[in-house]
């Protein structure tokens, strides 16, 4: 899946411990809630996002490559 995701769009946001941000891809959203939490990815397909599977787990590093190659082209 993380194979052919595309950032679309991304909304930051102020918290008291920092920025967090929402980008949306093709495939779902990826979260950062600003408070020093890990970056995750949360998808929307539905087969996906039942209640015993959770959020999928990729990389940081991965997740935030792909807001970057989103911000470069803009």
């Amino acid at each position: 899946m993380i194979e052919s995701m595309t950032v679309k769009s991304i909304r930051y946001f102020n918290t008291r411990r920092g920025v967090g941000y929402q980008a949306q891809t093709n495939e779902g959203t990826i979260w950062n809630d600003g408070n020093g939490g890990a970056t995750y990815f949360r998808p929307d397909i539905p087969k996906y996002t039942n209640k015993d599977f959770g959020d999928f787990i990729y990389d940081e590093k991965i997740l935030e490559s792909l807001i970057d190659t989103y911000e470069e082209k803009l």
